[in-house]
């Protein structure tokens, strides 16, 4: 429990670091702290590699990627039909179709998980939804998915578990590196209509 916490701890040192050295705004009396670390604690919040993979191999519309690393890094390694955003331009105008939208299931992934779980605290502080972390990133893609091992006992569910890997391995191209995403890299088609509250009339007054 207190590595668990202090790994949230840090995460929310790096929200505060990131948001102290970029220009963002984002209105700090809106979500308490203590509010982003019950987001980072809920599972709903995350997507499992291998969720993410069988999305992929089945051509999921819903699912977005967006890679929060660098740029070099992108284009050295990404997943199938990811888009770079770098953590530093995640609000940018030009990615707000990316980061606000209601439309597609935005999986946030890096590295590791924490500059995702930076990316998911800053997109919930300014009140966006749809927003996800894909647990792990891809230094568990590419233990679980690209380079699979039997996991505990043998028995059906880790056997099933085990031959959808091996599966999704050749799917992805057993190990090697997959390209980065291209021009034709799924995007949203078209910007997120906002549903607007409207003030009720009439009634029992």
């Amino acid at each position: 429990m207190q590595v668990r916490k202090t790994f949230f701890a840090t995460v929310l040192i790096a929200i505060s670091l990131f948001l102290a050295f970029t220009s963002v705004f984002v209105p700090n009396n809106e979500i308490e702290p203590e509010n982003l670390v019950r987001t980072l604690e809920r599972n709903e919040n995350y997507y499992s590699v291998d969720k993410v993979a069988e999305q992929l191999i089945s051509n999921d519309p819903l699912l977005q990627l967006v890679d929060v690393r660098s740029e070099e890094e992108f284009s050295k390694f990404s997943l199938p039909g990811a888009v770079n955003v770098p953590l530093g331009k995640l609000l940018d105008e030009a990615n707000q179709d990316y980061v606000n939208q209601e439309v597609y299931n935005t999986v946030f992934y890096s590295n590791g998980s924490t500059d995702a779980m930076v990316a998911l605290m800053v997109a919930t502080r300014k009140g966006y939804k749809n927003n996800y972390i894909m647990r792990g990133g891809l230094n568990e893609w590419v233990e679980k998915i690209l380079r699979p091992k039997y996991e505990g006992n043998f028995d059906v569910v880790n056997d099933e578990l085990y031959q959808f890997r091996k599966g999704a391995q050749a799917y992805f191209g057993g190990g090697s590196a997959t390209p980065a995403a291209d021009a034709s890299a799924p995007k949203p088609k078209k910007k997120a209509v906002k549903r607007e509250k409207k003030a009720v009339s009439g009634g029992c007054g």
